[in-house]
């Protein structure tokens, strides 16, 4: 039960997606500070102590038996270190002359081979200030086998010894405190970070015995565990994995909610329910089972209103039908004038019901397009005009449409919508009617302006509305059951077609249709 819950929880899945990115990214932290640590340290210890060495092997290699055995105890005392050296294994004849490493525990690794075809070790935990000083104890020994006016040209020459930079320095000269150059004076090695120099490197003095010249070694930088650009790094690559971690979550969950509101874009536009999938056991899924159920009931609720209406329809044409068939008997019968008078108007009333009917059968089936075909609307147009100017001969129309622009859609449907514009274009105007197709970026806009009263602003988005009759001098005298507009409306948003009324430059409004692109290239509409 707890496992269901838990996996089926989204909030706990997000947040142990989220735990695991924090913990991904300090372990990647983690062995990135550990490459970058191994690297840097072997780098900085091969910087300190293979200059030192091969020092040692200079003095080795001036020595043989007990003397060269003196000679390293006493090194290995001023190092605290303990030194060994053995009789080099073929196997590094070919090697390095001097390798420096580090092993799993972080130690530093030395070999080095002297030229007695011997091999020196050492096993050093850290590097400390004695490795500093034994450098300096080193370089006076080897300065001590000289005459002063020759130290100069001795540290150029063991400055190509992997040894820092070497000079000489008067001791009046040094910007020590006093009592650091007591201390120097006294013979004794003093390291120290020197303040009048920028990153405060590491600098070693060690006064040379019964002068006043000073040997400094440096500067020499100091070793920093976490410089500031890995820690940089290490908080962008922190940050980059929470973020991607964070994308992939949100990205599974969005990617799921556009399947939904794609399915219920297709629903509201009337092509159907396409099951949305149901993935996972969480409150995603649970929704989709939710919307599946709702889109089937509100389908099977709309097929009924729409088996009821046709059902309806088709109850009530049949006595209307008979009540036709009698009207004409009794009007062909021998009646008075006044009781012909009263059948017509009865007539006219029983053919208003059926037209309703008609409309509302229209109204209905205007939500959805049945097929796609090419549609030369010059054409369409044209005759639709002719038609309708017969029965408004006292009207002028106007016609301004390329005679070879094509739409696409449903034949039937579009030319019921725009033979409802035009008629109600015809209905309203006074004098002059003007139909224009104007070709822009976006599509086509057809235009169907009239002469008549317009539409007041606060009206315009109501005469849309189905059975909606504003109550102004333009519609007293037109008739009609409201039903004209809103098919025009249902048609064109089954069709992706905007339309909406703007005021006519000659005084009525002006009824406007914009057909997108996919309306006159010959693509397939959803049907």
């Amino acid at each position: 039960m707890w496992s269901a819950w838990l996996v089926g929880n989204m909030f706990f899945r997000i947040y142990s997606s989220l735990l695991i990115s924090v913990l991904l990214a300090a372990v990647t932290c983690y062995g990135l500070y550990q490459l970058q640590y191994t690297q840097r340290y072997s780098s900085y210890a091969q910087g300190i102590l293979k200059g030192s060495f091969q020092l040692i092997s200079l003095g080795l290699d001036r020595h043989s038996g007990d003397k060269q055995a003196q000679w390293l105890k006493i090194v290995s005392k001023l190092m605290e270190t303990e030194l060994t050296l053995q009789a080099i294994e073929a196997d590094h004849l070919q090697a390095s002359p001097i390798q420096i490493s580090l092993d799993q525990y972080k130690s530093i690794q030395v070999h080095m081979i002297t030229k007695h075809h011997k091999i020196l070790t050492a096993n050093i935990d850290y590097i400390s200030e004695q490795h500093y000083r034994i450098m300096a104890v080193l370089l006076l020994n080897e300065l001590g086998r000289v005459t002063p006016t020759q130290h100069p040209i001795l540290l150029a020459q063991l400055e190509t010894l992997s040894l820092p930079k070497l000079q000489l320095m008067p001791i009046e000269n040094l910007t020590l405190d006093n009592q650091q150059l007591s201390r120097i004076k006294r013979g004794d090695i003093v390291v120290n970070e020197r303040q009048d120099m920028d990153n405060t490197p590491r600098w070693v003095y060690a006064r040379i015995p019964d002068s006043q010249q000073v040997l400094v070694i440096g500067p020499m930088d100091e070793f920093e565990e976490i410089p500031q650009a890995i820690i940089i790094l290490m908080l962008a690559l922190s940050i980059l994995i929470t973020a991607a971690m964070a994308y992939l979550l949100v990205y599974g969950l969005e990617k799921r909610l556009t399947k939904i509101d794609r399915s219920m874009q297709n629903f509201a536009a009337g092509q159907g329910h396409e099951p949305v999938p149901m993935e996972g056991q969480d409150a995603i899924a649970k929704l989709a089972a939710t919307i599946n159920g709702m889109a089937l009931r509100i389908g099977s609720l709309l097929n009924e209103q729409k088996e009821i209406g046709q059902a309806i329809s088709h109850e009530i044409r049949t006595p209307i039908s008979r009540m036709k068939f009698r009207l004409h008997a009794l009007l062909d019968s021998q009646l008075s004038e006044k009781q012909t008078g009263k059948l017509l108007g009865l007539q006219k009333d029983i053919n208003e019901i059926d037209n309703l009917i008609d409309e509302i059968l229209t109204l209905q089936q205007g939500e959805h397009t049945q097929v796609a075909s090419k549609i030369l609307l010059h054409d369409l147009l044209t005759s639709l005009l002719d038609v309708h100017g017969l029965q408004y001969a006292d009207i002028q129309y106007f016609l301004e449409c390329d005679e070879n622009q094509e739409i696409v859609g449903d034949p039937k449907l579009l030319n019921r919508a725009l033979q409802n514009l035009i008629q109600n274009g015809f209905k309203h105007a006074k004098n002059r009617l003007n139909i224009k197709v104007i070709s822009q970026d976006n599509g086509l806009k057809l235009e169907v302006s009239d002469d008549g009263e317009g539409i007041s602003n606060d009206k315009k988005e109501q005469v849309f509305t189905p059975f909606i009759r504003l109550d102004s001098s333009r519609n007293k005298k037109t008739g009609g059951f409201g039903l004209g507009l809103a098919i025009v409306k249902r048609i064109c948003d089954a069709h992706g077609i905007r339309v909406w009324v703007e005021d006519s430059p000659t005084g009525g409004a002006k009824f406007c249709l914009l057909i997108p692109q996919h309306s006159f290239m010959m693509e397939e509409l959803p049907i």
